[in-house]
Formats: structure tokens, C-alpha cells, sequence
């Protein structure tokens, strides 16, 4: 591990700790205005540098012009690597997965879809539970807690996580947060 992995673990701890028992003072003080692209960047190069060149085609299309929000940005980039990475696995190689971002009145609606296997209603209901996996999934290496953690991140982040999706047809993340400035 190279000085800057080990001190991206290291906030990255520091900041689990805080989600875990920190004060919701403490928590905004931790707070910084960071650019939407910069952090998906940030989680699409984790990605690409555990799966190397066996991903699905990841298309980012967040548009230049900065969407600034306000997070810790260790913890909301690694709830970003757990949805990418749930889409990494449940997609074929040859599949895609596109990231997009838009801006509503009050808010940044970040989508991340997939056409991989898609998810059934009973799977969507339970994909946010802690420990919970689909049948199907057991094969893949997880521990039910990457979407969940991201959902609480999100949370905390004052935002919120759907899921839709078709068995077969791929699946659709969204996040929403709110707005600090574009």
C-alpha cells in the first residue's frame, strides 16, 4: 500500500467512526463542499482499479458544468464504490452501466443504471436491508452491506436512495441530495 492508501484508509475509518457515534454537530463540522464529478471520478477509478479491464462499458456522463454538494467526501465516495460496485458484479462484461446527474429545483438527482440481471420486487424491497442477499447472488462475493451502508451514508447526507428495476432488464440507482451551488 502506497502513504496516500493508507491515509485514504485512515479518513476513511475516522469518518465510519463518526457515522457510527459521532454527534450530529460533530458530523456537520465535517462537512465540506466538494464537486459531484470529482467524487464520482474518485470512486470510478477504485472500480476500475479492482476490477482492471474486466468491467462493463461505465459511461459517465455528468455534465461539466460543476454540481456542488455538500459531504464528507471519503464516506459519500465510498457509498458511490458500493452502488458502482453492485453494478460491476451483477453486470455482464459486455453490458454497460452510465452514470448521470441532474439538477431540480432544490436538489441533484445522481442515477446510476445498468442493464444487468435487474432485480424482482422482492429484491428491490430487501436490497437496502444489512445482510440481506438474493438467492441468486450467493455466488458473488459481498456480505449484504454495501448497499445499505451506501444508503445510510446517503441519509446522513440529508438525501435519499431508490431502486427500480426489471429481472433481466437492469437496475436503476438514484440518489438524491440537496443542492449546494452548480
Amino acid at each position: 500500500l502506497s502513504l496516500k492508501e493508507i491515509e485514504g484508509m485512515v479518513k476513511m475509518v475516522s469518518a465510519l467512526l463518526l457515522l457510527a457515534r459521532g454527534t450530529a454537530q460533530e458530523f456537520d463540522d465535517s462537512l465540506q463542499e466538494v464537486r459531484l464529478q470529482a467524487s464520482v471520478s474518485k470512486a470510478l477509478e477504485s472500480i476500475y482499479t479492482t476490477y482492471a479491464n474486466s468491467t462493463p462499458k461505465i459511461v459517465n456522463r455528468i455534465r461539466r458544468k460543476p454540481i456542488i454538494i455538500t459531504v464528507m467526501p471519503e464516506l459519500f465516495e465510498h457509498a458511490l464504490i458500493n452502488i458502482l460496485d453492485n453494478s460491476v458484479k451483477f453486470t455482464p462484461t459486455t453490458g454497460s452501466i452510465t452514470i448521470d446527474a441532474k439538477i431540480d429545483t432544490q436538489n441533484v438527482v445522481l442515477r446510476i443504471t445498468d442493464n444487468g440481471r435487474g432485480m424482482d420486487n422482492n429484491e428491490i424491497e430487501h436490497a437496502l436491508d444489512r445482510f440481506w442477499r438474493a438467492k441468486d447472488s450467493q455466488s458473488v462475493t459481498g456480505h449484504g452491506l454495501g448497499l445499505p451502508f451506501a444508503k445510510q451514508v446517503i441519509e446522513v447526507h440529508r438525501g435519499e436512495v431508490s431502486i427500480k428495476a426489471n429481472p433481466g432488464q437492469g437496475t436503476i440507482i438514484e440518489i438524491i441530495l440537496p443542492l449546494t451551488g452548480t
